[in-house]
């Protein structure tokens, strides 16, 4: 390397001309100026090459904790569905199958109880033959709220299970199938005339012009009264099949039982089913339906319910089919209030041997079998079979 420096002749200073260098060997001129600029740039090209190298692992951490993630809450949901793969393989349906219409199904329509989830109606977007569905066939699903607790979450997926073990019958909602990933959704066929509370509500009926005219057309009245009695036929063959299937519904109102486009019967709404001989519900923080249920789901704090309690459940559909839809318990002159923290009158009400007066345009022996229904010993009242066999039988003579 040789350095150039000049002198001037008056030695007032001397200059060093930008500490030129010359390399001999590849006989290239470098400043040190040209030098600084150089390593710089490299440094600044280095730094942005791992600045994206590091948002590139980065971005490829977070689409792999999320892939992770959303398997995780997957299995998770098998998990808690507790039903055999076999069974989940045959029900779940790909998440992008549908698409859900601006149609939310109120929770009385469509019977189902709206606490932290939400029905709707949906529209199949493409052919899946693996279910028999058509394009454009329209369905009910249900699906959680987006805000829930895990517990509700569990409770869900309960759901989801026992319709999935339930099977097949013609008078309880069959199941489309179920969606897992992403938003759960439980997917059943839709009944487009909604629950049997709203239909007896907005029914013409003609019972209740006989019931006021004594002298109105005869053969009216019994056609109206053999498209009743039907329904309710319908109701018990359901919950027959269920109890067959060691399925409690545990919640059989009129307002879960809903109709097709023939207006056939179907028991809707497994929110509460549970498949087990004997359940015992521990019942604070939770809403119960009062006006359903059988005492010995009423007495202690833990609600203990068998295929007969909801027999009793029964009983109190039967009064509201001829009722035309009435709340139970609501006369002024034992419940001025209602039963709204009323518990302890209504379980007096009962153990006194008083029960709801069925209408005078219920037959006899359909007031009889209700009787059986709400007897206060469990193991008095009859099984579902029993009761189809005794309709069954009573409704041919007429």
């Amino acid at each position: 390397m040789i350095l150039e420096v000049r002198i001037f002749e008056d030695n007032s200073f001397i200059e060093m001309d930008d500490f030129q260098l010359y390399d001999n060997n590849l006989d290239t001129l470098l400043t040190d100026d040209s030098n600084l600029d150089k390593s710089e740039h490299s440094a600044t090209v280095y730094g942005n090459v791992l600045g994206a190298f590091g948002l590139l692992f980065i971005l490829a951490g977070v689409v792999w904790y999320s892939r992770w993630h959303s398997k995780l809450e997957y299995y998770t949901r098998i998990s808690f569905c507790d039903v055999p793969l076999s069974l989940l393989k045959e029900f779940e349906l790909p998440a992008n199958l549908l698409t859900l219409l601006d149609k939310p199904l109120d929770a009385v329509d469509s019977g189902m109880d709206s606490r932290f989830c939400r029905v709707g109606l949906a529209r199949v977007t493409a052919a899946y033959p693996k279910r028999s569905l058509d394009a454009h066939t329209q369905v009910a699903v249900k699906f959680l709220m987006d805000k829930h607790t895990r517990d509700d979450e569990r409770c869900f997926l309960a759901e989801m299970a026992t319709f999935m073990r339930a099977g097949r019958h013609d008078n309880t909602v069959s199941l489309v199938g179920v969606i897992l990933k992403g938003r759960p959704m439980i997917v059943m066929e839709y009944c487009a005339n909604g629950c049997l509370l709203n239909y007896l509500h907005d029914k013409i009926n003609y019972a209740h012009i006989k019931a006021n005219n004594p002298t109105a057309d005869e053969a009216e009245f019994q056609n109206e009264l053999r498209s009743l009695l039907w329904t309710i036929y319908q109701v018990a063959k359901g919950m027959e099949f269920l109890s067959g299937r060691n399925i409690l519904h545990r919640d059989l109102a009129a307002r879960n039982v809903l109709l097709d486009d023939n207006a056939n019967a179907k028991i809707s709404d497994f929110g509460l089913a549970r498949a087990h001989s004997e359940y015992i519900l521990q019942r604070s923080n939770v809403k119960l339906p009062l006006g359903w249920m059988a005492p010995e789901t009423l007495i202690s704090m833990e609600g203990r319910y068998t295929e007969k309690s909801d027999v009793w459940s029964f009983g109190v559909v039967v009064w509201e089919s001829f009722t035309f839809g009435q709340l139970p318990y609501t006369d002024t002159e034992h419940f001025p209030d209602g039963l709204e923290n009323q518990l302890g009158v209504l379980l007096q009400f009962l153990q006194d041997g008083k029960r709801l007066t069925l209408p005078t345009i219920c037959p006899r022996w359909m007031s009889t079998l209700v009787a059986e229904c709400w007897k206060w010993e469990s193991v008095e009242r009859p099984a579902f079979k029993d009761i189809v066999v005794a309709m069954h039988a009573c409704m041919a003579e007429l």
